[in-house]
């Protein structure tokens, strides 16, 4: 009887038997782990087939609203610092870069900077925080 039996056959079922065996014992102690497994498995390939993509920073649209900042700066001359904060506010809330933090950081080193050059006075990150809250720009705290 064993000697119609090769020994590929032999190692082939014994394969088949212990994964079959490893197979019931994962699935049994791990069940919550598979099953979530699972799920995800089969919501992964709906995800990225509705489109949804990262949003990705409008460059041009920040060449723009630096422009502006520059000519408002610019144009302040010896204005006053309250006055020339309002108009800068005016022209940020309508700009939705500021939810990049990268964008907001860059811009108020703009402002920082350019205001002492140009205007004479010191503007600092807590005060264009202050001004220019987060939650403007379509962030929730």
């Amino acid at each position: 009887m064993f000697s119609d039996i090769t020994w590929s056959q032999y190692i082939l079922t014994i394969v088949f038997v212990l994964a079959t065996y490893y197979t019931i014992l994962i699935f049994l102690y791990f069940r919550g782990a598979v099953i979530s497994l699972m799920r995800t498995q089969k919501l992964l390939p709906q995800i990225y087939n509705r489109g949804e993509q990262p949003e990705r920073p409008d460059y041009h649209g920040l060449e723009e609203v630096v422009a502006d900042l520059k000519s408002i700066l610019e144009s302040a001359g010896g204005a006053e610092k309250g006055a020339v904060l309002s108009r800068l506010k005016q022209r940020l809330d309508t700009y939705p870069g500021l939810r990049l933090p990268a964008f907001r950081v860059a811009l108020f080193q703009f402002i920082i900077r350019n205001a002492t050059q140009a205007c004479g006075f010191t503007v600092t990150e807590r005060e264009l925080d202050i001004l220019i809250p987060m939650a403007s720009s379509g962030i929730a705290h």
